[in-house]
Formats: structure tokens, sequence, C-alpha cells
């Protein structure tokens, strides 16, 4: 594992403490207590449909438009179809892309007919690039990414690597299906999360609705909102709701 490669990153003294994810006509910087603690580990959990890969980008997009960078990788989208998600949520990011603040990743060129190689991840935790910018986004960790039989020893270092980045004011978001990963493995990660999202759908009089639930926020700047309910809407991304949840 490339210690060095994180205690080499050089750190950024001139930003603040929490990045804003604050946008026009949005309140989730304000349920989240004033934005995102850096130094931050963040689990979300939820089933496929859920919009995991939504809130990410939602935090992901949110930062960025308060002047920080992001690398996204993902297991599940392509360059043009991570496009044209984000512009369908009206998530301006092309431009961000040409300018390098946003680094793109799709694991799918990775395989080509080649077999699919154990423990994913620590290939690419040895990639410098990837960790350079402010926040990272792995979407979605499963078993493509890290296998289920992972060693204690194996889990152990991927962890301490994270928890390391993550002390360079870095932020690294996971989104887990947990039906997808080892159980073991999303343990431990969910033990060193400083912060720990779970979506949930749930029926309430007729109806369905969903929610997060903050289950962990380490350093909010303020008061936290939770469960939150949302929506996901073409034009608008992630959508809060107003809506009783008792």
């Amino acid at each position: 594992m490339p210690w060095a490669y994180a205690l080499s990153i050089k750190k950024r003294w001139t930003m603040p403490d929490v990045f804003s994810i604050a946008l026009k006509g949005d309140e989730l910087n304000e349920r989240f207590g004033g934005g995102i603690p850096k130094n931050s580990v963040i689990v979300i959990e939820g089933e496929n449909g859920l919009g995991k890969s939504v809130l990410a980008q939602r935090l992901m997009y949110g930062v960025m438009q308060h002047g920080a960078t992001a690398t996204y990788l993902s297991t599940e989208l392509n360059t043009g179809s991570f496009l044209n998600q984000m512009r369908s949520f009206n998530y301006g990011v092309k431009e961000k892309l040409l300018n390098q603040e946003l680094l793109f990743l799709s694991i799918y060129p990775t395989f080509g007919n080649v077999a699919f190689e154990k423990n994913f991840l620590n290939k690419i935790l040895m990639t410098r690039q990837l960790f350079e910018h402010d926040l990272i986004v792995f979407d979605t960790l499963s078993s493509m990414l890290i296998e289920n039989e992972i060693t204690q020893n194996n889990a152990f270092d991927i962890l301490k690597f994270l928890k390391e980045l993550t002390a360079l004011n870095k932020i690294i978001i996971f989104c887990v299906n947990p039906k997808q990963v080892s159980p073991y493995f999303f343990d431990l990660l969910k033990t060193v999360a400083d912060i720990y999202f779970r979506l949930e759908a749930r029926e309430q009089y007729g109806s369905w609705i969903k929610l997060i639930h903050i289950e962990r926020f380490t350093g909010a700047a303020g008061d936290l909102s939770t469960p939150i309910p949302y929506k996901v809407l073409a034009g608008l991304g992630l959508a809060l709701e107003i809506a009783s949840t008792s």
C-alpha cells in the first residue's frame, strides 16, 4: 500500500474546515448542518434505485460550486452516460472536466476481455492521480472492486490508507449496496466512517417516500435534520420534500 503517496499530497491550508454544498433554492446544505466537514470518510448506504449515486453527485457538484476539485470513479457509468446524467440534473460539469477540476474514471475500459482481478481496489488505491483532488467518490463499492473473502490484514490496510488520506483535508465518499459487498468489509467501513447516510424507501399513507437517515455525522458545523424526505427529479437532481416522517 503506497502510504508515501498520501503523505506527499500537499495540504490546502487556505480552505475552511467545512466544504459548503449550498446551491440556490436547495436546503440540503442547511439540513447537513452547514456543509460537509473535511477529513471525512462518508458512507452512503442504500439498495439499488434509492439514489445513492444521485446523493453522491449532489455532494460532489455542491463542493465544486464552491471551489473544490473532485474525482469520481464509477463501476456503473461510462463517460458519456455520466455526462448525460449530470446534464439531466442540470449539474453542469463539462467545463470542469475540461479544466481538470473534475476527473471522471470508469472501470469498464479496464475490463476488456481480461479476467477481473481480485481486490481491484488495491490497484486503484495505488493510483496517485485519483487522490490529488479534494473529494473522491467511489460509486459503487461492490465485489467488482473488492472480493468477498478479503483478508483481515488487507481490509485494515485499506482503511488505514483512507484515514491517512482524509487527514490531508480530503473527503472520500463510498456508495454501497450492502447486498453487493463483503459484509465483513462493510461493517469495518461503517466503523471508521465519519459520516454515515442510510437511504430508505418507506410506505406511508398509501404512497412511498424516500428518506435520508443521518446515522452519524462527525464535525457538523451546525444542527442536523434527520430523516430527510427526498425525491430524484429530472432537471433538479436531488430534491428535498416537505413530508411527515412519523
